[in-house]
């Protein structure tokens, strides 16, 4: 949940003067899982695609389901629980070098699975985040938080740790709101690439970008485009539509829903009724968007999506979306050029 940003500090900044948009209809090949796996998904949340694997987190089923690139369905793993390999709402995972890291911060628990669904270890954490990604043999969490919080938060938006559990240190300011009010925010979505730290607020246009040890390297904005993002959601930036004073209930809508990084360029997915991804250059140039047809009659929600390179050596778009039911649906993709 949310504020208005009034001003950001700190980086080099990039505000691109962006060129006509463009857009590009994208066309669904394959979508799963299919009714014969047995399978349903119910508030899928992440999805990774690893050496031909496709695997979705499911914080509703406390589950995390692998399927081949077909749509097979290969195994399921965790449930709801407390005990070693199962969870409570996990909040996110990352595969690095063969393993499977759970983040399951309503058990305390960090779970490691092989890629076969085979539990190596269960550690209990005492800091575990919404968000989280891996760099070499450090973690990193993204501490987000729901609503707003005091303009002088002492905890950094992001902890670096081993893989043991120990803290190396934290990093990473939280947004500041409209200035003359003490507030801060610090939803979020987290992607590394080439040793950096990719860090897109869900809820402005906003993009950080931090070196692994934490230097701030540079900040990109990204309203310069025709279609304005602040007109997308302008009761993020009203503060009387955002609270009513007597309830304080805050009234927000997410901006973006995910972000990847490829040598292509940087991808985010926007809230919106239809499927879209809009492409960047790393500089932060606008290139163009994907979208979907139309609308469909219940609507669209993007929860997540993965980019890969498949075995032809093409880019393919993996969504996890919600449009009447929970599935995944893949697209071809071709990048566009700067």
């Amino acid at each position: 949940m949310i504020l208005m940003v009034g001003s950001f500090f700190g980086g080099a900044d990039f505000n691109p003067v962006a060129a006509q948009p463009s857009a590009r209809q994208l066309s669904e090949v394959r979508t799963f899982p299919h009714d014969s796996t047995g399978v349903y998904l119910n508030y899928p949340t992440r999805i990774h695609v690893v050496d031909g694997k496709v695997f979705v987190l499911d914080n509703n089923d406390s589950q995390l389901h692998a399927f081949s690139a077909d749509g097979t369905h290969r195994y399921s793993i965790g449930g709801p629980g407390q005990g070693p390999g199962e969870f409570r709402s996990p909040s996110d995972f990352w595969m690095d070098n063969g393993t499977l890291w759970v983040a399951d911060p309503n058990n305390g628990r960090m779970h490691r699975f092989t890629t076969d669904g085979q539990l190596v270890k269960s550690d209990s954490w005492s800091t575990l985040g919404s968000r989280m990604a891996m760099i070499g043999d450090e973690i990193i969490l993204l501490q987000s938080r729901r609503g707003f919080h005091s303009g002088n938060e002492e905890d950094d938006l992001l902890k670096r740790f081993d893989r043991s559990g120990a803290e190396l240190g934290s990093f990473g300011a939280w947004i500041d709101t409209e200035p003359g009010l003490p507030f801060a925010v610090s939803g979020s979505f987290l992607t590394v690439y080439q040793q950096q730290v990719f860090v897109l607020s869900a809820f402005y246009p906003l993009l950080r970008v931090y070196s692994g040890s934490g230097n701030l390297l540079r900040t990109i904005t990204f309203d310069a485009l025709a279609e304005s993002y602040r007109d997308r959601v302008p009761q993020n930036y009203d503060w009387d539509v955002l609270t009513d004073r007597n309830t304080h209930i805050i009234r927000t809508r997410f901006l973006f829903r995910s972000i990847r990084v490829l040598d292509s360029g940087i991808y985010v997915g926007l809230m919106d009724d239809k499927l879209r991804i809009d492409h960047y250059s790393h500089d932060g140039s606008f290139l163009g968007s994907y979208t979907t047809p139309a609308a469909t009659e219940d609507g669209l929600y993007l929860h997540d999506f993965e980019i890969i390179k498949n075995e032809a050596g093409l880019l393919e778009l993996y969504t996890l979306i919600r449009d009447g039911y929970p599935r995944i649906a893949v697209y071809p993709l071709t990048p566009f050029l700067p």
